[in-house]
């Protein structure tokens, strides 16, 4: 099975099902579906999302291109510790791609990414989105 899914709008759309314990159509990761159409809509609801987790501060956050179904709910839970000493640290080094930046929050902000696990974890019946503005996940995902 193929876990890149094709979402009309978006590019970078993949179910994370199969890795670790992780189950097929439970937890799909993409980029900011600002973009995706009313029949990428149609597919993300058709694959069993019902929640959509943001990871976007709200400076970062664009109008939806088409309107998301009425049925899935959009958690915002906000992962940048922007503002901060540390934030302002590894946006200089390389605006936050480095692979070492996430281990180096985990230690210094836990906060922000339990709350992120906790609102994927707590979601309603139904498959999850979680997204940021460019889907920067874990090689792999």
């Amino acid at each position: 099975m193929s876990r890149e899914l094709s979402w009309d709008g978006c590019v970078n759309v993949r179910d994370l099902g199969g890795l670790g314990r992780v189950r097929p159509r439970a937890v799909v990761r993409m980029e900011a579906p600002t973009t995706l159409s009313a029949a990428g809509w149609a597919a993300a609801w058709d694959h069993g999302v019902r929640t959509v987790v943001d990871l976007r501060s709200a400076e970062e956050c664009d109008p939806d291109v088409a309107p998301r179904p009425a049925g899935i709910t959009t958690v915002r839970v906000p992962l940048e510790p922007i503002g901060t000493p540390f934030h302002d640290h590894w946006v200089a080094i390389d605006n936050l791609a480095s692979p070492l930046y996430y281990p180096a929050m985990l230690a210094e902000h836990p906060e922000p990414v339990v709350a992120a696990v906790r609102a994927v974890a707590t979601a309603a019946p139904g498959g999850v989105v979680i997204h940021c503005a460019g889907a920067r996940t874990a090689p792999g995902w």
